[in-house]
């Protein structure tokens, strides 16, 4: 339509409009997928060894499981550690080339009137604040807040070896920063009636100059004993690894096991994937 029309869009780009749940943010998707399968679901089950050699999980709880195909969305790194027989040659080469950054993320609540801003998030390089983007998450859904007269803020901390924070102090220096940045005046510091903190420790799979030595190195190994590792942090390719590709792996490697379709999205990293 751009290039028909000869006009500029500075809201190009996959994101510049998407859908979101009305209620339950982000989680109800998946809600609602696993209320169709209740049965085939089950939680908080910690898996601590994969028996390659006998195809079995087991559990932190003592139970086990046989499996015949296992895909898993592990943290590669925490993945390699877990099977049976160990295999240092993987467990080295994931600790060795495999880098990630965690994130602090802070969500702050304010009782007022919402500001006059159309973005849905904004991403902040300067210094003068911790977080790297910060979104307004009352635009997602008005069901996101108690009700009209409130809005949010939901702010996002990278940490990692290379860049160490004081976990301690992250809220208050992240309503510091909404301050510094002009996002609220010192005076809106009084209407902030809710705070909530998440340690995401996997954030973002960093894709080094040494990540695809150990991506050929553990992903054939892994899928020559029947498991397949997807998902963000479960192939560490950042480059497709956003929610919505992490939920079309999962569809495509289930065609792969089952009816041998090619995986499309992981395609253009067969190389480096070592398949």
């Amino acid at each position: 339509k751009n290039i028909l029309f000869q006009q500029d869009d500075i809201s190009w780009g996959p994101n510049s409009t998407f859908k979101f749940p009305l209620n339950g943010a982000t989680g109800e998707i998946y809600r609602r997928i696993a209320r169709r399968f209740p049965d085939k679901i089950h939680y908080n089950r910690r898996v601590e060894q994969i028996d390659i050699s006998e195809k079995t999980l087991k559990f932190a709880n003592g139970s086990q499981e046989k499996f015949d195909v296992l895909i898993s969305a592990i943290p590669l790194n925490e993945l390699v550690r877990m099977l049976l027989p160990p295999n240092d040659t993987l467990i080295q080469s994931a600790q060795k080339y495999l880098s990630f950054t965690s994130a602090m993320i802070v969500g702050i609540g304010l009782k007022g009137n919402p500001p006059p801003e159309e973005r849905c998030w904004v991403y902040f390089p300067e210094s003068n604040c911790p977080f790297y983007r910060v979104t307004y998450f009352h635009h997602y859904s008005p069901n996101n807040v108690p009700g009209k007269n409130y809005y949010s803020f939901m702010c996002e901390t990278s940490y990692s070896d290379f860049r160490p924070i004081n976990k301690s102090s992250i809220i208050d220096d992240t309503i510091d920063g909404l301050v510094r940045t002009g996002l609220i005046t010192q005076d809106q510091r009084n209407n902030i009636v809710s705070a909530y903190l998440i340690d995401a420790g996997y954030s973002y799979p960093v894709p080094t100059l040494t990540r695809n030595k150990a991506l050929s190195t553990i992903i054939p190994y892994l899928q020559q004993n029947q498991i397949y590792s997807r998902g963000r942090f479960g192939l560490w390719l950042y480059e497709v690894g956003n929610m919505d590709h992490s939920f079309v792996q999962g569809a495509e490697v289930v065609d792969q096991i089952l009816l041998n379709k090619p995986e499309k999205v992981i395609s253009p990293f067969k190389n480096i994937l070592g398949l």
